[in-house]
């Protein structure tokens, strides 16, 4: 899910522009911002990171107003497994922009997950090229990504994520979205599971005043998944993040 809030961001912050130049400050080519979350239970594509436990996370991002950007975000983990994994790195870049005057806009990039303090030959680190096309009408938008691994986490081969999100803005503090996505494996061996299919649905609080730049989510999220055991069971997840 935090691919989609990043991506969402920087779409909307490159699609910006102001009416009358002389009337407002002039775009940056490059800007930089941060954050810093705690969630009740780090959760990605359906899977427990953190061994149903709460995680600390926080980046960096910076955006050009060309399209391009580039960041970094860390998160606590837990594998409960002989690895003893404590820290998610990921690394990422991309292009994201507008499609003509269609309402279309598009987002493709590289996206690298690493685990430093893992020895290299259990395989986890891998990257995938991703790519993704949203549509807004109104305060409604859909949109749909695919990413690509080539050896996914623990040398388990190719993989696809194919997912549909949709998202509804109520006002400046309340909005709703979820999303429906399917990963597959090749070596589910490997990997720990086959194949498998992972929704999640929630809402997002913005403060105002004083709280502006820190948000509320409060998401379920569940799997048809069975090789994970309890990791990949329904759950409810909160998440407090403010912007740096």
């Amino acid at each position: 899910m935090r691919n989609l809030l990043i991506i969402g961001a920087i779409a909307a912050a490159a699609g910006a522009a102001p009416a009358f130049a002389q009337d407002a400050e002039p775009t940056p080519a490059v800007s930089f911002s941060g954050n810093v979350a705690v969630t009740s239970d780090y959760v990605f594509r359906g899977i427990s990171q953190s061994n149903s436990d709460m995680a600390l996370q926080g980046g960096f991002d910076l955006t050009t107003s060309s399209g391009f950007y580039a960041g970094t975000w860390l998160s606590s983990i837990d594998f409960n497994d002989a690895s003893d994994a404590n820290v998610e790195w990921d690394v990422y870049a991309g292009y994201t922009g507008s499609i003509g005057s269609t309402g279309l806009s598009y987002n493709v990039g590289v996206y690298g997950y690493l685990y430093p303090d893992v020895n290299s030959s259990a395989d986890f680190d891998f990257y995938e090229v991703y790519g993704g096309l949203s549509y807004a009408i109104g305060n409604f938008t859909v949109g749909g990504t695919v990413n690509y691994s080539p050896d996914f986490f623990a040398g388990s081969g190719d993989a696809i994520y194919t997912q549909v999100t949709a998202g509804y803005t109520i006002n400046d503090m309340f909005s709703l979205s979820g999303g429906v996505g399917y990963q597959t494996i090749d070596d589910a061996v490997a990997f720990g599971t086959n194949d498998y299919t992972t929704w999640n649905v929630g809402g997002t609080v913005a403060l105002p005043g004083a709280f502006k730049g820190t948000s509320l989510d409060l998401r379920y999220s569940d799997t048809d998944d069975k090789g994970f055991g309890n990791l990949s069971d329904g759950r409810v997840i909160f998440t407090l993040k403010k912007a740096l």
